[in-house]
């Protein structure tokens, strides 16, 4: 698997707009905070190129637009599976489940 090359103002965007919707949310705490924040910013950084070259999108105005939607997707998916568990025990059990059925194991 080959590592993304990572553009320091994707990533600088990215990161901004997930860090302001996280500090506007009343629920989250801080744990929940970093942890939406980073699975925001991991969406972007690692899926953004596959989906534009899958899309034929070579505009880098489209590109960002491809990865705020990841971004809002990442920090979606994660913030759902928070504040779904009372405990992060119990998130993570659900994580390592649904990662393990995705494998096929």
């Amino acid at each position: 698997m080959r590592i993304p090359e990572i553009d320091l103002g994707l990533l600088a965007v990215v990161a901004g707009g997930a860090f302001v919707k996280v500090i506007t949310s009343k629920r989250l705490t801080l744990w929940g905070g970093i942890v939406t924040v980073t699975m925001a910013v991991f969406s972007a950084v690692v899926f953004t190129e596959p989906i534009a070259y899958l899309l034929g999108v070579e505009e880098t105005s489209l590109t960002l637009a491809i990865a705020a939607l990841l971004t809002l997707t990442g920090e979606g998916v994660v913030r759902t599976v928070i504040d779904t568990f009372d405990d992060k025990e119990s998130a993570k059990s659900f994580i390592v489940d649904m990662l393990r059925a995705w494998r096929g194991k």
